[in-house]
């Protein structure tokens, strides 16, 4: 499926970077004060930073890519499918082999 690049918003300031088609978001987060904002507005987050001290999963109903979890399962891959974003990982397509562990 080919995304218009007309169709799509992107913007990066100093605390994040996000990509919008259609009011849905993807924020890729550089600083804590990034990961609140993009919290409070609902985005699927993908995080740079490793950790944040003061989070305790006070973002509910977002999707969260964590820093590790692009260390454990590889690349993301994203697709806006019926009207959200979808998303499969590396570690997803190569299944569960013994060479792959």
């Amino acid at each position: 499926m080919d995304i218009d690049r007309d169709q799509l918003e992107f913007h990066c300031d100093d605390d994040k970077c996000w990509v919008a088609r259609e009011g849905k978001t993807i924020a890729l987060i550089k600083t804590e004060a990034g990961f609140y904002q993009s919290c409070s507005g609902g985005a699927v987050i993908l995080m740079t930073i490793k950790q944040l001290p003061d989070f305790h999963g006070q973002c509910p109903g977002v999707q969260i890519i964590r820093y590790w979890d692009g260390m454990d399962n590889g690349a993301y891959a994203f697709y806006f499918r019926r009207d959200r974003w979808e998303f499969e990982n590396v570690q997803d397509l190569r299944g569960d082999r013994p060479w792959v562990r």
